[in-house]
């Protein structure tokens, strides 16, 4: 799935067994998702100072953003050059969230990651001389952000890098006390709190939405709640209704 996610055209429905070599292809077989939920995070490495402190047009910088194929991208804000493709293994793993990345696979809409995102970012600056301008440049650069219908999980990455991205966490109902949380549709807000005598950096999100609530059928208080859950063409419950109605 991986391969075929960056450019190459592979069977996986007859042959699991990858092969010996592989030649790149000449038209890359790319797919690329759309971000109607995505909204593109800023994120500044460095950058020039005028007199008052304000950055001038010399700054390097990048762009962060979701897409429905399933990966969470930074490219180069002036070039697009792609630097990194996050792809979370809630995706990679799911059967049919998975198929999006490959190009022209049919199947349900799927919305890989396009929860909103935040950039969290520390800066050191050097000052100039008379006749050298000040510059800023950034000491740590960690972004956070969840999958909105795309899944159940939020992420920490460090992205001072961005060609060689690292993860800090998953966060996801598999984690102890987070059993309940639905889909990561809030956008985290990043605080200081003060715990056990130190000062340390949290991340607020709220507790996720719940497919149930996409059945028009819907109602609280139903005598049988089942009858008013999403169901399969089976009659199989699929939606993720976390407690009875």
């Amino acid at each position: 799935k991986l391969l075929n996610y960056l450019g190459y055209d592979l069977d996986l429905t007859t042959n699991d067994v990858l092969p010996d070599t592989l030649t790149p292809p000449q038209d890359p077989f790319i797919s690329m998702g759309g971000s109607i939920h995505s909204f593109p995070v800023q994120l500044t490495y460095s950058g020039d100072l005028d007199v008052n402190g304000d950055l001038t047009t010399v700054r390097q910088q990048s762009v962060l953003y979701g897409s429905m194929e399933g990966g969470l991208h930074i490219v180069d804000s002036k070039t697009g050059e792609e630097q990194m493709v996050f792809v979370p293994a809630e995706i990679l793993l799911d059967a049919e969230k998975s198929r999006a990345l490959r190009a022209g696979e049919g199947g349900e809409i799927q919305y890989g990651v396009s929860g909103a995102w935040v950039a969290d970012p520390t800066y050191k600056s050097v000052r100039g001389s008379k006749d050298v301008a000040s510059t800023v440049s950034a000491k740590t650069m960690k972004v956070y952000g969840g999958m909105r219908m795309g899944g159940y999980s939020y992420y920490g990455l460090d992205v001072i890098k961005p060609t060689n991205p690292k993860m800090l966490f998953r966060i996801d109902p598999q984690v102890s006390g987070f059993s309940r949380l639905g889909q990561t549709w809030s956008k985290p807000v990043l605080v200081n709190v003060r715990h056990g005598g130190t000062i340390k950096r949290a991340m607020i999100v709220g507790g996720g939405y719940d497919m149930c609530y996409e059945n028009p059928r819907f109602k609280l208080g139903a005598a049988n709640p089942d009858e008013f859950k999403l169901k399969d063409a089976a009659g199989n419950i699929v939606d993720n209704c976390q407690k009875d109605l």
